[in-house]
């Protein structure tokens, strides 16, 4: 008689789980669902501009070190729309009158995820930063 040499499918999930576990995610279920942090990267994070001028922010989810790309519908909204004027759905932002606001992005999964500061200056007042 022959002995298998394979290993048991729970030894098998077991070293999984450790193998993840140790690198920052955790194992739910038949795919990796990651837990420990949310990773945010806003771009720019902050904008100077000037009145008419239009830039678009844009946002992008991670998890387990990065590694694990996340997936959300977004909205963008101004706290001060007097200054400027927001696509809630594509983030594009139009400079409307001179003043600073921020423009905050939130998912529909992850909630509020961070927020650009942008200035904006008269017409030929603008600073590059």
């Amino acid at each position: 008689m022959r002995l298998s040499r394979r290993r048991p499918l729970s030894v098998a999930l077991a070293l999984a789980l450790a193998a993840s576990t140790a690198a920052g995610c955790d194992l739910v279920g038949p795919g990796r669902v990651c837990t420990q942090e949310l990773r945010v990267d806003l771009r720019p994070p902050e904008q100077t501009i000037t009145v008419g001028q239009v830039f678009t922010a844009t946002v992008e989810l991670s998890s387990c070190g990065g590694r694990e790309r996340l997936s959300d519908s977004f909205t963008w909204q101004a706290h001060d729309p007097a200054i400027v004027e927001v696509d809630a759905a594509a983030g594009r932002i139009t400079g409307k009158a001179p003043g600073e606001t921020l423009v905050e992005v939130s998912g529909r999964k992850y909630g509020r995820v961070g927020a650009v500061r942008v200035t904006v200056t008269a017409v030929g007042l603008a600073v590059a930063r």
